[in-house]
């Protein structure tokens, strides 16, 4: 069974993409005034622990984490335009996560068409 890695340019711009998502998330939370401030720090927490679990993967450049990623950032693509629908008040940071969503699974799933056994 051979094993494939994705291309260094592709693994590089989704782990950039993937921490400027979670930096996006961050800005965010701590923008948003409609909930209380611990539950905000738990949502975030809770959505920023998946990307988090990307990293080590993307940085081995492993397909596997790829794939799996790519499906993680369809919900955040849904969650992004959700809010940018409903929250007025931060849309901007909530159109900024949907692009940066848009990005990761752009960059992910064309890293995983472009890899080549090892």
């Amino acid at each position: 069974m051979s094993t494939a890695a994705l291309p260094p340019g592709y693994a590089n711009a989704s782990v950039a993409i993937v921490v400027a998502l979670i930096g996006v998330l961050t800005a965010w939370q701590l923008a948003s005034t409609s909930l209380e401030f611990a539950v905000r720090l738990g949502l975030l927490g809770a959505l920023a622990a998946p990307l988090l679990a990307t990293l080590p993967g993307l940085l081995r450049r492993k397909v596997y984490t790829a794939r799996w990623a790519s499906l993680l950032s369809i919900a955040y693509i849904g969650i992004a335009l959700t809010e940018s629908v409903v929250s007025t008040d931060e849309r901007l940071l909530t159109s900024a996560m949907a692009g940066l969503s848009f990005a990761m699974f752009g960059a992910l799933v064309l890293g995983i068409r472009r890899a080549r056994p090892v």
